[in-house]
């Protein structure tokens, strides 16, 4: 099962919240929960997949003691405090359903063993478990996407990522293109009314300057006008061949109460339901230009799926 960062990340503040409420931060298996998700985030923010992210039972029980203890010590205990959290979040689904209402998650984490059998130090990870159970099922033509990573910005992009359009960058989001069209206006009547080899060659020269800055920026405005689009590739590592910039909404406000949105580099991806191979977003062209599309990485003309960044849902195009 593929793991969903934000899903994680999310639900756990949720849960750990949830339960810091409910006054049961004084129990062992919340000291084991806290730390381990803590260290978790720590990895996440340090670009680590969150699927190679697991702990042995050792590990889990020097998160909250500090004693010396053998694998069979290890494994009962923490086997105890996750049982133990399971029990206390089960039976207090209802609450932890209206402590959510207000707030973007839907679902709540707990740590799950890996379910392998014989193995010296058994694994154990994050997992998060709906509270929806009419979840859709998987068929033949839908997919399910999921944020595989928020990768950390390159050194010399990380003014143009998490970027909150506020203040003078939103004057400046504003003002560029009005400022384009008044030097093209300009330039217009410059040539109309004395033109000459030094008006040509310096309209050429700034024409050429426009269209290059067109092409950079273009992502940034695509993204904040239709709240998502394909990362340029100089924002990427070489290693990541899919990118989104994606505009989210913030805690902050404006004077006219609406959210402040910044924009975010992050990387969806998902399993094809046909082959099972990597699915990555890339534009749409033909019938499909102007949208973000799914694509399959083994049949990339016949395993064509939609993408909706909101529900994380895609259906086969025909």
């Amino acid at each position: 099962m593929r793991l969903d960062v934000e899903e994680i990340l999310s639900s756990g503040n949720a849960t750990l919240e949830f339960l810091k409420e409910q006054g049961v931060n004084t129990y062992l298996y919340f000291d084991m929960f806290e730390a381990a998700f803590i260290d978790l985030t720590r990895q996440v923010e340090a670009n680590i997949n969150i699927e190679n992210i697991s702990y042995d039972s050792i590990e889990l029980y020097r998160q909250c003691k500090v004693d010396e203890v053998d694998n069979k010590k290890a494994r009962r205990f923490v086997k105890e405090k996750i049982k133990q959290l399971e029990s206390y979040l089960a039976d207090h689904l209802e609450e932890f359903k209206v402590f959510i209402k207000e707030k973007d998650v839907k679902s709540w984490l707990i740590i799950s063993d890996d379910e392998s059998q014989g193995k010296i130090k058994k694994q154990y990870f994050f997992k998060a478990i709906a509270l929806d159970v009419t979840d859709i099922k998987s068929c033949s033509n839908e997919i399910q996407y999921y944020v595989s990573e928020l990768p950390k910005p390159l050194p010399w992009t990380k003014p143009f990522t998490n970027l909150e359009i506020s203040g003078w960058k939103l004057y400046t989001y504003i003002g560029l293109p009005m400022m384009a069209l008044l030097i093209g206006y300009l330039l217009l009547l410059w040539n109309y009314f004395a033109i000459s080899g030094a008006s040509l060659l310096s309209t050429v020269i700034i024409i050429s300057l426009f269209l290059l800055c067109s092409l950079i920026l273009n992502p940034f405005y695509e993204a904040m006008n239709k709240r998502i689009a394909l990362a340029p590739n100089w924002l990427m590592r070489i290693t990541e061949l899919s990118g989104l910039l994606r505009s989210i909404r913030t805690n902050k406000r404006r004077r006219n109460g609406k959210s402040i949105r910044a924009l975010q580099l992050v990387i969806y991806k998902a399993d094809c339901s046909i082959c099972g191979d990597e699915v990555l977003i890339e534009n749409g062209k033909g019938i499909n230009k102007g949208r973000l599309i799914g694509v399959c990485l083994e049949s990339p003309r016949e395993h064509v799926f939609s993408f909706d960044h909101v529900t994380k849902k895609g259906a086969l195009l025909r």
